[in-house]
């Protein structure tokens, strides 16, 4: 797990510049629950999870903007879809896990045949 976390920690910092990161709190953290090991149906009740921090909502507070509302409506409806259908969140994270390998691999061929 800590290569995963290190490799993942890496495509990020070299993808995004760093003036878009700031410190959130384990409090106001909405990923700390997959370390918790929260049960699906205690997700969906997680109001942090769904909604974020409240200084996320605060354009003053959180000036950068990269998913618009109707992306966000699109990505929350197939994800509350996935959610009825697997039974643990482990299932949950392991099934996220094949789903991203395929887009990567999909970009990466995709990028190939141009």
């Amino acid at each position: 797990m800590k290569i995963f976390v290190a490799n993942r920690t890496f495509e990020i910092l070299e993808t995004l510049p760093q003036h878009t990161w700031h410190h959130v709190s384990s409090k106001e953290n909405p990923a700390n629950c997959a370390s918790r090991r929260m049960t699906t149906s205690k997700l969906l009740e997680f109001h942090l999870w769904w909604n974020g921090p409240p200084w996320l909502h605060n354009d003053d507070e959180c000036t950068a903007k990269t998913i618009t509302p109707k992306k966000m409506d699109n990505l929350l409806s197939a994800f509350d879809d996935l959610i009825q259908r697997i039974s643990s969140w482990w299932k949950l994270v392991h099934s996220l896990g094949y789903v991203l390998r395929f887009i990567r691999r999909l970009k990466k061929t995709q990028n190939r045949a141009e």
